[in-house]
């Protein structure tokens, strides 16, 4: 029973962690952020010198503003950008580095799963955008917490809107603040045992980019509504307690408290040499606060040290390589932290027994568009 509980709240952990840094998709899209004001800000030049250029051949003949402008027009088109930039598609293989070292743990579990996530991201207009992503999860080793072989695993999704609040040069470089709202919905089998019912997601990301370098922070906070303030048993722990004259209900939860809120703060440093490779690290923290403890008559346990919050971090490292303008490949590592092993411990942060190593393929949908449209499709 207690190893299923640690099971249980070690892949909830992943599953935020993840959701917050996710082993290079995310890294994609704060890069698509970083990017986004400079695009937007090159079409709204154009569009200025272009105002200015007009006025100007006004004041001139008629005669010859004309000819004049057209062959302006001609010269310089205008930047349209799509309005689904920023959408994107990953294929992942992943593998637990403890798979390749029988030795490493008192027992062997190896891991290697399939990973795919769809990240549709549609523009309304230049500032605002409605953004979801679905993620899934196959295990291909024997799974810990799996019905069936080969189960797929959803995350929980959250269906976002947000926008481009400010936009701003300081010195050299390019500032952008986006910021985004909606609701995160318990799609995974994690938060469907917390009897969670929904969550209230607010986030604020500050981007900016500077000649062959992309940097940046986030900051995310998530209100969560439950059922219950504990996680939920399929079946009661107590057998046949149906026959007692109580309710049965204090026995079906395992004890193991959720998080009413969680605060998320990430960052993350993009090299971009070229325009082939690129090379990005982040890392992110997560905060989540617990329901409070409730205590009985006959049991009073004071703790000596506060035991309503719990912290997990995350980093990630990668290299990607853009093979064209519609697939790119990452190889990438990623390793989460969920702070205190099963013996009271810490854990070491950066490579554990939750470190992984990917091999990711993207794909951009508006490169395949921009690549028919070159090919006259």
């Amino acid at each position: 029973m207690a190893f299923g509980l640690c099971i249980q709240t070690t892949n909830l952990y992943a599953q935020d962690a993840k959701q917050a840094n996710n082993a290079g998709a995310q890294t994609e899209e704060k890069k698509a952020n970083a990017s986004q004001g400079e695009d937007q800000k090159k079409a709204e030049e154009q569009k200025a010198e272009k105002k200015a250029e007009d006025q100007s051949k006004q004041s001139n003949s008629a005669s010859q503003a004309a000819p004049v402008a057209n062959a302006t027009q001609a010269a310089e088109p205008q930047v349209q950008l799509s309005p689904w930039r920023g959408t994107s598609f990953m294929y992942r293989h992943d593998v637990n580095v403890m798979s390749f070292d029988k030795s490493k743990d008192l027992t062997y579990n190896p891991n290697y799963s399939m990973q795919y996530m769809i990240a549709p991201r549609y523009w309304l207009g230049d500032r605002l955008f409605l953004s979801t992503s679905l993620y899934i999860v196959q295990e291909l080793t024997q799974p810990d917490d799996a019905k069936y072989k080969n189960e797929l695993r959803w995350f929980d999704s959250s269906l976002l809107i947000g926008g481009i609040i400010h936009r701003m040069n300081i010195g050299p470089v390019s500032t952008t603040l986006i910021g985004n709202t909606g609701i995160r919905l318990p799609l995974s089998i994690y938060s469907r045992a917390q009897s969670m019912r929904f969550g209230l997601p607010v986030g604020l990301s500050l981007n900016n980019s500077w000649k062959f370098l992309q940097f940046g922070y986030g900051f995310g906070y998530l209100l969560n509504f439950f059922k219950y303030t504990t996680s939920q048993t399929d079946a009661p722990t107590i057998q046949n307690c149906i026959n007692v004259a109580y309710n049965c209900d204090q026995f079906s939860n395992t004890g193991i408290r959720n998080a009413k809120m969680q605060f998320t703060h990430s960052m993350f440093l993009n090299f971009i040499p070229n325009d082939k490779f690129a090379f990005s690290i982040s890392a992110t923290i997560l905060h989540r606060m617990l329901h409070d403890s409730v205590g009985t008559e006959q049991v009073n346990y004071t703790p000596q040290t506060p035991t309503n919050s719990r912290y997990v971090i995350s980093a990630m490292l990668e290299v990607s390589y853009q093979v064209n303008d519609l697939l790119q490949i990452a190889v990438n590592t990623w390793a989460f932290n969920p702070q205190l092993a099963p013996d009271s411990t810490y854990y070491f942060p950066f490579f554990n027994r939750f470190t992984s190593i990917g091999l990711e393929f993207r794909f951009s949908p508006t490169s395949l568009r921009a690549l028919q449209k070159r090919l006259g499709g």
